[in-house]
């Protein structure tokens, strides 16, 4: 949330034209400031935004995109314009955190002062003709161009030295023209029992767009499939689809008219029973065709693998993104509707930085994380982002999850960076509350603390990329001119930390499980948890979770299954096990290229992948005699990788 205070007296906003622009399209606009009764005085400035992922604002280059002149509608008031720098210096300013959603345009008013009714219009994306003058975001939603003013010059103002106005200017950013479907389903099924699809409407950015009219054509590699159509609910139109064979499943949906398709995350459907679906039932039809067999693949390839246990089953969440209250763009109401109805997220938390949060702010997440946790359809946890990046002794990033709708808000320091408190003091106020620690990776200092009874989890991949080791495949962006050693996730399994793996997305875009925003630029796609559970509850959810029966992926919706002696991922194995027998099952989303088993560091299996499909049972017949850990790594031809938790085992002898 901005820290400023909001004026009165200090004029008005707006932008023209205002009307919806679609995502990632040229455009130009003017936003006018018009003074109110103090006027501005010579020496005071307004000061424009321009929002993160707009083309940025510059003030040099007449013909080059993003270029801003402004005008005054009186004569004799001369301007000068700044980019990124105030005309007045204060300090010590907290200047970092009145930059967290945009590029600032500075506009000081000299010779004469401005008088009410008085405007300044900035230009921003001043149109040559024959080029674009600037770029809209290429995501949806809505996009602030903040306006604030300094009318005395003296920069006296509360936080910044700048008031806000009280009406933004804001520009709907909405979705371009629609190019495919995304098409969500449970990771399992049963044979004879219905299994509800959401189908999206997106453009080419995975923006949602408005649903398509026209009828609907469901196919399946499935002869015996059967096809139900629900009414539409929001922006998803949803279908029952039985299947009649067990093995592994793709859905394909047309839509008839425009044409436009989607093809489902792989289904696996046992004979064997599973825990019963989330989603409600329904026996509604709409007008659609229905047919079988399908010109989709059959992904099986004449291997099933093998079902989870009985009272298992596998879930999807991203359990680590911010709202407005902090430096994300939307209120907690946006993001969680967002991950029920546009990402069709099983499980979300927001994890808003702690040093932005008043004590408001969080009695508010806490609310609105009860209202939103919703049994069987999408579960919530409380959670916020520790953050001191400060050299102390225990720094960088860790988020704090609380088991129930209340909890601490627990700071290292506030946002005026008063004195740093050490995590180590939280800490039994943390445990005394049930808490649980997740190592956000990115932040260099996440192998400064532990505590086995509160850092449970370790984020293996988020936006800012793959954080196992140095040679990831998408290396962790921060790590290319930093030395990470010691905090990426396998460093810290080698200290004997017994960590499981997860991944989220660190959204900053109000788009959790659907996003490749970092609050001031693209990033790689966010991440997945995938979590084994045998129900969507937050009791399950919880108990997956703390007992690391979890696994993070870069966002596709992998299935992994991994066993040590029989023993699930996150496990720890007591007695002798001399020769442990590995079992690894994978369903990917592509073609699998390698499934790779890891004791420590050392990869002691590689198995390549022909198909979609892969199983394999291997025994290590020559593990350490003081222990070791084991964990799967998958990648497929397309990039898209898996991280299973590790299983640790003592040797026999």
């Amino acid at each position: 949330m901005r820290n400023e205070d909001i004026g009165t007296d200090n004029g008005s906003a707006r932008i023209e034209p205002d009307a919806p622009v679609a995502a990632n399209s040229p455009g130009s606009w003017r936003i006018v400031y018009t003074a109110g009764p103090t006027g501005i005085a010579v020496a005071g400035s307004v000061r424009f935004e321009i929002p993160y992922g707009f083309t940025p604002p510059q003030i040099h280059w007449r013909s080059d995109v993003g270029y801003c002149e402004a005008e005054c509608s009186r004569e004799g008031v001369a301007l000068r314009l700044l980019v990124d720098e105030p005309p007045v210096k204060l300090n010590p300013e907290p200047f970092y955190y009145v930059t967290r959603w945009g590029r600032h345009v500075f506009v000081q008013v000299l010779e004469e002062p401005l008088q009410e009714g008085d405007t300044i219009t900035l230009t921003y994306g001043h149109h040559p003709g024959y080029q674009a003058g600037a770029w809209a975001q290429h995501f949806a939603g809505p996009a602030e161009f903040t306006v604030a003013t300094d009318v005395d010059g003296t920069r006296s103002a509360k936080f910044s030295g700048y008031t806000l106005v009280q009406e933004q200017p804001t520009l709907q950013v909405i979705a371009d023209e629609p190019t495919h479907f995304d098409v969500y389903a449970p990771t399992y099924a049963r044979v004879g029992e219905p299994v509800m699809l959401k189908v999206l409407t997106c453009d080419e950015e995975r923006n949602t767009a408005e649903p398509q009219e026209g009828a609907i054509e469901v196919t399946a590699n499935d002869s015996k499939a059967e096809v139900d159509f629900l009414p539409p609910q929001g922006w998803q139109r949803r279908m029952n689809v039985t299947f009649g064979t067990p093995g592994e499943k793709l859905v394909r949906v047309t839509d008839l008219e425009s044409g436009l398709t989607g093809v489902s995350n792989p289904i696996i459907c046992s004979a064997q029973p599973v825990a019963e679906a989330p989603s409600p039932r329904s026996n509604l039809r709409q007008d659609g065709v229905a047919q079988a067999p399908s010109p989709v693949p059959d992904l099986a390839q004449g291997v099933v693998a093998q079902g989870p246990s009985p009272v298992l089953n596998l879930y999807w969440g991203d359990i680590h993104g911010h709202t407005i209250l902090s430096d994300g763009l939307k209120s907690p109401e946006e993001y969680f509707d967002f991950a029920r109805d546009e990402a069709a997220l099983d499980f979300a938390a927001i994890a808003d930085h702690s040093q932005y949060l008043s004590d408001e702010d969080w009695e508010y997440i806490q609310r609105v994380v009860s209202e939103y946790n919703r049994p069987g359809e999408m579960v919530t946890l409380l959670a916020y982002e520790y953050s001191l990046n400060a050299r102390k002794e225990r720094y960088g990033d860790k988020n704090i999850y609380y088991p129930g709708d209340e909890g601490p808000l627990l700071r290292a320091t506030d946002i005026m960076r008063s004195e740093y408190a050490d995590m180590a003091e939280h800490a039994p106020e943390w445990k005394d509350h049930g808490a649980m620690m997740i190592l956000h990776q990115h932040a260099h200092g996440s192998g400064t603390f532990y505590d086995p009874d509160l850092v449970r989890l370790c984020e293996v991949y988020s936006i800012w990329g793959a954080s196992e080791s140095m040679d990831a495949t998408r290396p962790l962006m921060p790590a290319r001119d930093r030395d990470f050693s010691g905090h990426l996730a396998a460093d810290l399994l080698a200290k004997g930390w017994i960590l499981g793996f997860m991944a989220a997305s660190d959204d900053h875009a109000g788009r959790p499980g659907k996003t490749d925003w970092l609050r001031t630029r693209r990033a790689y796609p966010g991440g997945l948890a995938g979590v084994w559970m045998p129900e969507l509850t937050r009791e399950a959810l919880w108990e997956a979770l703390w007992n690391r029966r979890c696994y993070g992926t870069s966002g596709a919706r992998i299935a992994l299954e991994f066993h040590v002696d029989g023993a699930p991922m996150g496990s720890i194995l007591e007695g002798n096990h001399p020769q442990p027998r590995i079992e690894v099952n994978v369903t990917g989303t592509e073609t699998v290229a390698l499934v790779e088993v890891l004791r420590g560091r050392e990869v002691i299996h590689a198995h390549t992948g022909i198909g979609p499909v892969v199983h394999f049972v291997i025994a290590d017949s020559h593990p350490p005699a003081e222990g070791c850990y084991y964990y799967v790594r998958v990648t497929q031809v397309d990039g898209e990788m898996a991280w299973s938790s590790p299983v640790w085992t003592a040797n026999g002898e």
